[in-house]
């Protein structure tokens, strides 16, 4: 596990699992008991129990409450340089209750109602290349784990994401993900975010020949979150060129990391 601590006045940390951590997804075709083993080593690290995410590349987020439930959050438009705040939504769609059956989200979020560190609940989400995204409010009292895929970036998963906080002062750490060297993409692709963003932005992506490009998807998601007021750390970490870590676009890899926020262990 690599630790980035927060300078937070409450208690805050960020944890990004290792290839040698092993894989922490049980949706990949893994034997579950060897994720679950993965899982309990990575858990000694924080004080509470972790979330995990059922994660599909929606912009749908939600809420872990205090005492584990999810309360799922509505926040969707087709602007997404426009996003409503979330609300809780009113929906008989059934959420799981339990930490054994993840709700379907890209995104959870957590704010501390409670006064004690034990009652906060620890985030993670999965990712092989996709972006992992903590954002967290300067007091400490409010944070989120967020996956943003490109496609859940073009359609507004991060700023669905900023929205939950209620606080003015945020931060947003991006984990390891594929870098702009490595990330091919056909020209369609840039003029998709353009024609959905309605902006220009060239200054992401590089000229790969005549038909792709080169694509900074880290950069895309540092330029959406700073415009809507966040301070953005990027772990200039790549997925694809770093052994240390998993790649699916580069070797059709099963395992997945694991970045998680949380109070951490006492």
């Amino acid at each position: 596990m690599r630790w980035v601590p927060l300078a937070t006045a409450s208690p805050l940390l960020i944890g990004v699992s290792e290839a040698a951590d092993g894989n922490m997804a049980l949706h990949t075709g893994d034997e579950p008991q060897r994720v679950v083993a993965n899982r309990a080593k990575i858990a000694n690290g924080w004080r509470t129990a972790i979330h995990w995410m059922n994660q599909v590349h929606s912009t749908a987020l939600a809420e872990v409450t205090a005492d584990g439930r999810y309360l799922p959050l509505q926040a969707s438009t087709s602007d997404p340089t426009s996003i409503p705040t979330p609300t809780l939504a009113s929906t008989s769609a059934p959420i799981p209750t339990s930490i054994s059956t993840p709700p379907t989200v890209d995104g959870l979020f957590a704010r501390a109602s409670a006064t004690t560190l034990a009652q906060r609940p620890t985030l993670a989400v999965l990712t092989a290349d996709c972006l992992p995204v903590i954002l967290y409010s300067q007091c400490g009292t409010q944070y989120a784990a967020v996956h943003a895929g490109w496609r859940g970036l073009l359609n507004g998963i991060l700023l669905n994401a900023v929205k939950c906080f209620s606080a003015n002062a945020l931060h947003a750490y991006i984990g390891p993900a594929i870098s702009q060297p490595q990330y091919q993409v056909p020209l369609s692709f840039r003029q998709e975010f353009e024609s959905k963003w309605k902006q220009d932005l060239s200054a992401y992506f590089q000229a790969d020949g005549t038909e792709h490009l080169r694509a900074d998807l880290a950069g895309l998601a540092q330029h959406q979150l700073q415009t809507a007021g966040v301070d953005v750390q990027q772990s200039q970490l790549c997925t694809a060129a770093d052994p240390c870590f998993f790649s699916y676009r580069h070797h059709k890899t099963i395992n997945r990391l694991a970045t998680l926020v949380g109070p951490p262990a006492a």
